[in-house]
Order: structure tokens, then sequence, then C-alpha cells
């Protein structure tokens, strides 16, 4: 589901809006409402220790937060490393709103804005509120530029709480298979569910693909189109991740405009780590016929595909397993394709596991037999048949699901 609420009143670059960040753990996020509420201050000795005593210069960093009319309240929670650093991090106004009244002090003197500061262990909060209007525009979060990572975590409040969650589904069979790492290289399905969908323009809704290493968009589309029907929030979009993106890590980025013609933002609170080796099931045929069905002393053929979707080639071994235990049956290769050099003859022979070159695939077919006695079986029952390969960096699972017919 969406992590990050960020909105904004206006299209910033892609710079404004893709900072560099590592993935929070929920050990360094807890509740808000859990942290001290009272600021702490740090003392000159604890600046010493940080490299920050007074008198001298301490280069200091900023990402931006996006906030708009729309958001009433906002905390940001923020983990550097070393934790030492805590007491140097601020958040800071948007400077296009600094000389507005409304943004500092109201007709009868007293604060409009109210910065609460929380120091803990491992974090720092920031909760912001308002009396009477918001401080939109880019506000700042400032640390030192000595530390070795920062991670921040905003959760906002108002009446338009856009959110989502998205996932990757297996779309090869009738049963679709939900939440697993998609492969580099190949075609995949994206799944975004949004909340609040009659507050959004549908029109306006984009998504973003956004490498972890450089911040890179490596994928950006509409979504309208891939709408499940007009009325739903839900979205199936048919992707496929560029090999060069690498395997350290992607999020997903949704935009679009709110019916009032506000511009939003929102990020997937969880990353996802493509593999560069693949493993797809095609195909479930019975008796030469598609039919995901086990009968008694016949053969049902699971066919599975491999490839080798990274930059160096490596050996792929295939295992399978089902949940019956009957007689489960992994042969060679069926075929091997794709390009890749051929120097060594010795590695590209057709067994399990195969070596397959960047850019090569392998076809397996995976045979699982029916039991011989009638009662053994059950008529209507599920067998679930999982597959797993395994190479040098990658392990993956993948698994169909057959059902047993008794004759008559």
């Amino acid at each position: 589901s969406s992590g990050i609420n960020a909105e904004y009143g206006e299209d910033p670059s892609e710079s404004d809006i893709l900072p560099d960040l590592e993935d929070p753990s929920e050990d360094t996020l807890p509740d808000p409402d859990d942290l001290n509420p009272e600021p702490e201050e740090s003392s000159e000795e604890d600046a010493e220790d940080n490299g920050l005593a007074s008198g001298g210069t301490v280069a200091m960093l900023e990402k931006e937060i996006l906030v708009d009319t729309s958001i009433d309240r906002f905390r940001v929670i923020v983990s550097v490393t070393p934790a030492s650093l805590l007491s140097a991090v601020q958040v800071l106004v948007p400077s296009e709103s600094a000389d507005d009244p409304l943004c500092g002090k109201l007709a009868d003197g007293s604060d409009n804005l109210n910065i609460t500061r929380s120091l803990a262990d491992t974090n720092v909060l920031f909760d912001v509120r308002t009396k009477t209007c918001q401080c939109t525009g880019y506000w700042r979060l400032s640390y030192p530029e000595s530390v070795e990572s920062v991670s921040f975590y905003v959760k906002s409040s108002g009446e338009y709480l856009i959110e989502f969650e998205s996932y990757f589904v297996d779309e090869t069979g009738p049963a679709v298979i939900a939440n697993y790492a998609p492969c580099l290289g190949i075609k995949e399905y994206l799944v975004i569910k949004v909340n609040q969908y009659e507050k959004i323009n549908p029109a306006s809704l984009t998504a973003k693909l956004v490498a972890v290493a450089g911040n890179v968009v490596q994928w950006e589309g509409s979504l309208l189109e891939y709408q499940e029907n007009e009325y739903s929030g839900a979205f199936v979009i048919p992707l496929t991740i560029p090999p060069d993106m690498g395997t350290e890590g992607f999020r997903v980025f949704l935009e679009g405009t709110l019916v009032n013609g506000v511009r939003f933002q929102r990020i997937s609170g969880s990353y996802f780590y493509p593999t560069s080796s693949c493993m797809r099931m095609t195909e479930v045929l019975l008796s030469s016929a598609p039919a995901h069905i086990l009968r008694q002393k016949k053969k049902t053929y699971v066919y599975v595909s491999v490839s080798n979707n990274g930059e160096q080639g490596d050996l792929h071994l295939l295992t399978c397993r089902n949940s019956r235990s009957y007689p489960t049956t992994v042969g060679n290769p069926t075929k091997i394709s794709g390009g890749g050099s051929r120097a060594n003859n010795n590695y590209h022979s057709k067994s399990n596991p195969v070596y397959l070159d960047p850019g090569q695939s392998a076809e397996f077919a995976v045979a699982i037999n029916g039991p011989r006695n009638k009662g053994d079986m059950e008529s209507g029952r599920t067998v679930a048949v999982t597959c797993e390969m395994t190479t040098t960096t990658d392990r993956i699972l993948d698994s169909v699901r057959l059902t047993e017919m008794t004759e008559n």
C-alpha cells in the first residue's frame, strides 16, 4: 500500500519528486504516538561529538516534501545513520510561504503554524499543524551532508486521503498468483488498486516505476486504458521491466489530479526487487488438451519456461513437487533458445541443471503421474504443484493448482 503521502500544487521536476531513499523498516518507523511528544535539546557536548560544534560550518543537504491545501496535518519521521546526527535534522518552511502572514502569525498575534519536534533513539518526529490554513509548497527536510544514509516517512491527514496498493500477478493460467517478484525483460502484469477513486480525475492517472539506483524513471504509462471497469479503481497494467534496471529494486509512483483540480502524488510503501533469472509455468496439458486436471493412471504435464535475463551466464536447476506426493518427473530441457556465446559446448548440453547464457531460455516438461489406485484419489480435491528454480543468486518459486477427477 502507499506508504509515503505527498501532494503538490504544481507539477515538480523528477529531481524534486524522486528522493534517494533507503527502505525504512518497521524497526525504524515506530508509531509516532509512541514517541516522546516533548522536544529534546542536544547538548553542546553532543554537538561537538557530531561535528556540529558552535561556530563551525556544517554542510547540509535537503530533500523536498510537497504539501498542498488538501492536507490538514502531516508528520515526518526521519532516520539517519549514524543516529548521533539526528539532532541536526530539521524541517524547514517552504521558502515561497515564509513571508506569508497566514503561514506565520494570526491577526491576534498567535502562531498559526505549530511544529513539534520529538527525538527518540533512532528517529526524529516532526508533527506539523496549522490553525487556519496550510503552509503550502515545497517543505524541505534538512540533514548533514556527513550522514551515511537517510530515510523518511510522511503521514498526512485531510479530506483527500488517496492511497493505493500495488503488486504483480501471474496471468499465465486460470488461477492467478499474486504478490510474487517480477522478472526483468519479460511481460509482467502490475495491479494497482486506488481508494477514494471517485475523488480522482480518471484520465489524469499515471504510474511510474522508479529505480532505487539513481532514482531513474524506468517505465511510465497512463492507467485509464487498463481500468477493469468504468467505476473501478483497479487497474491491471501489462508492462516489461527493462533488463538494464537491475535487481536493486524499485518503487511505484502514482500521480494524478483530484476532482478539485489539485495535483497529487503517492509512492508505494514497499519496494519490489526483480529477479534476473525468471521462471514461468506456461501451459498445463492432459492428453494433449489444456486442462488443470489429474486423472488416475494419467500424466498431466506442466510446461515451465526458465530464462536468464541477467548479464552473466549461470546454472539453472529446476525441481518440482506436489501436495499429494504423487510421482513427479522433471525432465531435461526440451528446447534451449536465445542468444549468447556458445564457446563452451559442455555448458550448453540439455541437462538439469542447465547452463544459460544471458538472453537464453530453456523449456521443461514436468510430468505429474495420477495414482494407480482409484481409492487414492478424491474427485474435486485440489493438488498444488510447486516448482523451484535456483541459481547462484536467485531462488524462485511458482505453483499451479490441479483438480483431481475420478472416472465414473
